[in-house]
Order: C-alpha cells, then sequence, then structure tokens
C-alpha cells in the first residue's frame, strides 16, 4: 500500500496523486465515532419546554421556544454502531411516543430490563441536550411502576 502523500510515479515529483494512488489509499474509519449533533438550547430551556415529535421510524422533530430542528437516531446517538440499525432504548422511545402516554411501564419481571432502558435514554438525551442538567425520564411513582419523560413526547406515524 502507498503512503498517502507519496507521488505516483507518472507525476514527475511535483507531488500531484494518480488515479491508482488515490484508489490504494485505505482511509480507516473510527472504531468508535462520535454521531451525536447536540443540541445546544442555552441555560434557559428545561425539559418541560421540550417537545419531541417523531415523524418516522427513525427520524424525530425537536421544538423549543420556537426553535426546531430534525435529528435521525443515528445523529441522536442512538445508532448500534455494528449493525448501523436503531439500539433498543430507540425502539422503545419510538413505541412509547406511537402509544401517546410519555411513560414506559414495568412489571416485576421486566423492571431491571426497563430500568437499563431508561438509564440509557437518559444518558443519550442529556448528550443530545448537553445544556440541560436534569434527568429528562425519571421514575414516576414507584407504586404505578412506571417512567415518564418530563418533556413533551408523541408521533406523527
Amino acid at each position: 500500500m502507498k503512503d498517502f502523500f507519496e507521488s505516483s510515479p507518472q507525476a514527475n515529483n511535483d507531488q500531484q496523486f494518480s488515479q491508482t494512488t488515490i484508489k490504494n489509499v485505505q482511509f480507516r474509519k473510527e472504531k468508535f465515532p462520535n454521531t451525536v449533533l447536540e443540541i445546544r438550547t442555552g441555560e434557559n430551556v428545561q425539559w418541560e419546554d421540550i417537545k419531541i415529535t417523531f415523524i418516522s421510524d427513525d427520524e424525530i422533530l425537536i421544538q423549543y421556544h420556537e426553535e426546531g430542528t430534525h435529528r435521525k437516531f443515528n445523529y441522536a446517538g442512538f445508532e448500534n454502531r455494528k449493525s448501523g440499525k436503531p439500539i433498543q432504548s430507540w425502539l422503545v422511545f419510538c413505541e412509547t411516543a406511537k402509544r401517546g402516554k410519555g411513560g414506559i411501564r414495568y412489571t416485576f419481571t421486566n423492571r431491571k430490563k426497563i430500568e437499563k432502558i431508561a438509564h440509557e435514554l437518559n444518558r443519550k438525551l442529556c448528550e443530545l441536550f448537553p445544556d440541560i442538567p436534569e434527568k429528562p425520564i425519571k421514575l414516576y411513582k414507584k407504586n404505578q411502576n412506571v417512567y415518564k419523560a418530563t418533556f413533551q413526547i408523541n408521533s406523527n406515524i
């Protein structure tokens, strides 16, 4: 494999690259790229001000204080790096929006799994919105066994 900065034999030392030199260069893909496109809201925005709407199974519309932006699951940090598909917490997030209640119920048998999903959703959403210090998903009422979003969530699917 030729060095990236090595000129081709046909270039006569003028540092130009031939097509074969460019084709032989192997670009390394970063092992774990950070694909989260952060949303900088400023200090005056809280989770209660945010509205997240699923406009498809892989894209959301985020609105707050007359501002709005779109994010696909991969640029919101919800991509499985090996397969390129959405992670399970995204699928649960989407399903919660489709049901329209904004809460994730758990039972005794699936409590640990749902706790992990709620924790992962908190982590991913806090990475997406680094200016908001609180957690967006909270245990609503322990006796009702539900984690609830502190922001508005719905679906147009």
